[in-house]
């Protein structure tokens, strides 16, 4: 299943190549956790292109009152679409693959090979000189983001262009909520300045949006003492889950902080994409 031939000729003679970067991600509403360092690229006029591996048909539906069974996929791209454009994405690209929840990662595995080819020609057809996606051990255990991670580094290879791989949600020392992340952040990005954008992208994502925000702020006695064992417990996963978040700009205004990990250097250059880019952009941090 190819991509879409009409974007073939714009690709191909785009005079902008050095400046492009893809964001590869498992499901639509994956890139709010990169949020800002999207619309950070995008303030700086870097040309971001988004690939998104499933339909994000097995996302919750508990938000759909009276839909049809089956719409959610074709819901889900719409908030997707809507959310890159908010972020300065400037093209979105499903690839289509039936999103199986937490076992996508068992599924999937006989697709591999089309999975790996698919994404290899995404690389031949844009030539970015970064990617950010997952990371190596799918950011908090998601086996599809696990999954993509794998994929993404073997298509790098197979690619005959050079490109600088990052994963994003990288663990930032001292950072809200960064242990819950895997690899460590070479690259600290502060993206305070857009929590508005990021709040107004996560809003597009109307059926998955508790899924950030929950539970609400408490208007029982029952919520009220949930939300205060959270505060008791706030140092635990469980009592995290029960501290209310309510908006999404008081969510984000939690994450005033990006991570990126660096896994693969690419370009004949000496120094890798972030660095190359914004070593002199005081809200970058790179080590």
């Amino acid at each position: 299943m190819p991509i879409s031939k009409t974007v073939l000729p714009r690709l191909q003679n785009s005079n902008n190549m050095s400046l492009r970067v893809l964001v590869v991600i498992a499901h639509p509403d994956d890139e709010l956790f990169v949020s800002g360092t999207i619309a950070l690229l995008a303030e700086r006029g870097f040309e971001l292109d988004l690939v998104c591996l499933t339909d994000g048909g097995a996302g919750s539906s508990d938000l759909l009152l009276n839909a049809r069974v089956g719409c959610l996929d074709r819901l889900r791209e719409k908030e997707l679409r809507c959310s890159a454009e908010m972020l300065g994405i400037e093209r979105v690209w499903m690839l289509g693959y039936k999103d199986a929840g937490s076992e996508l990662g068992l599924e999937s595995r006989r697709d591999s090979v089309s999975i790996v080819d698919r994404l290899r020609e995404c690389l031949e057809k844009m030539n970015p000189a970064a990617v950010i996606t997952h990371g190596s051990k799918g950011g908090y255990g998601h086996p599809a983001h696990l999954l993509l991670h794998q994929a993404v580094l073997a298509a790098v290879k197979l690619f005959r262009g050079r490109v600088d791989v990052y994963s994003f949600a990288a663990a930032i020392p001292n950072a809200f909520f960064s242990w819950h992340f895997d690899d460590r952040a070479t690259v600290v990005v502060d993206v305070s300045e857009f929590v508005e954008q990021r709040a107004a992208a996560l809003n597009y994502h109307q059926s998955q949006k508790d899924y950030f925000l929950q539970p609400y702020y408490p208007k029982t006695f029952r919520k009220l003492a949930s939300a205060a064992v959270g505060y008791i417990t706030c140092f635990k996963e469980y009592g995290r889950q029960r501290i209310p978040i309510h908006t999404a700009e008081r969510f984000f205004a939690l994450f005033r902080y990006e991570g990126l990990c660096l896994h693969i250097v690419g370009c004949d250059q000496k120094k890798p994409f972030f660095e190359r880019h914004f070593e002199d952009d005081s809200r970058f941090k790179i080590s």
